[in-house]
């Protein structure tokens, strides 16, 4: 399950910076062309393409074929089946470790708790000036105050 959440995770993070890309080409044109960009790579993030792939495989039409074997192809199969298993059948060593997806993955996680705690920051800041001007600073911006 890993290397598939892995697989994800760096799916969507490209296409969320693809995503940003375009948007930042696109600066000049309708909020609602980079809203539509930005809904996209957010709902990239929450449905992986790999279920995608395997559903649309569900909905494709393939016509089963039909294989026959004849009795001469068993008979021939059998007979060059060995009869005892090899007495030097041995288990291969194991593959080294495969770092690179455990790493990738830490600096995902360090980045999105990085962009995490800049926005909290920032809220937080917005969220005390907000509390702190007067009343009629906030009418003529047309804010309520809050409580």
């Amino acid at each position: 399950m890993l290397p598939e959440l892995a697989d994800h995770l760096i799916q969507s993070t490209l296409f969320a910076a693809i995503a940003g890309l375009v948007t930042l080409t696109l600066r000049n044109n309708r909020a609602q062309i980079r809203y539509a960009l930005w809904l996209a790579a957010s709902v990239k993030f929450l449905i992986p393409f790999s279920i995608l792939i395997t559903a649309g495989a569900h909905f494709g039409t393939h016509a089963p074929t039909m294989i026959t074997q004849s009795g001469l192809s068993s008979v021939i199969e059998q007979a060059t089946e060995p009869f005892t298993a090899p007495a030097s059948m041995s288990t291969p060593p194991p593959a080294p470790a495969n770092r690179i997806p455990a790493l990738l993955g830490a600096v995902w996680i360090i980045g999105f708790g990085f962009v995490l705690s800049n926005w909290y920051r920032r809220w937080r800041n917005l969220r005390a000036a907000l509390c702190g001007a007067r009343a009629s600073a906030l009418s003529r911006m047309g804010l309520r105050p809050t409580k």
